[in-house]
């Protein structure tokens, strides 16, 4: 059961396995750089933001008025 020229495989430890493509992991790992991008820019508009003017200072809150301190 010898290996047959032109079938991409390679006898390895005792079995076959595939040729790797030159550049193969660069293709199948676009997907994952896509995601990582896309979470990067994510992260950074959850975190830091994009907005040019500074954010708006909280309104002040008065305190509710209680029982223990009415006349």
């Amino acid at each position: 059961m010898g290996n047959r020229s032109g079938d991409d495989r390679i006898w390895v430890r005792g079995h076959y396995r595939r040729r790797s493509a030159p550049g193969g992991a660069a293709v199948k790992g676009g997907g994952w750089l896509i995601a990582g991008a896309l979470a990067a820019v994510w992260l950074w508009g959850h975190f830091v933001g994009f907005a040019d003017t500074p954010p708006q200072p909280a309104p002040q809150h008065t305190p509710a008025p209680t029982a223990i301190g009415a006349p």
